[in-house]
């Protein structure tokens, strides 16, 4: 599984300022919980630029358990392997 983050330019910390895309990569997911927010979604809709994206929280219980919390999705999955990177909006790695 992969995730991308990209900080908006308002957001982006001045050491991120040429590399503001995260991305993780996680081998051998297993899914424990995928919950989608009704509301979130209502929110998206009445306001078309609300980022539905958006990330509230990204967690790590320092084993092998993350927690994704977005404007519409709350994940929560295992993940024994994750690599991280780290490159500008316009490159893939």
């Amino acid at each position: 599984m992969e995730l991308e983050f990209i900080y908006a330019p308002k957001w982006t910390p001045s050491e991120l300022s040429k590399t503001p895309v995260v991305v993780f990569r996680f081998e051998d997911v297993r899914l424990v919980e995928w919950i989608e927010d009704q509301e979130g979604h209502d929110c998206v809709a009445a306001s078309p630029d609300a980022p539905p994206g958006q990330v509230g929280q990204f967690d790590w219980d320092g084993t092998d358990m993350f927690t994704l919390d977005t404007v519409i999705l709350r994940l929560i999955f295992h993940a024994p392997r994750a690599a991280v990177t780290v490159h500008a909006v316009h490159q893939r790695p």
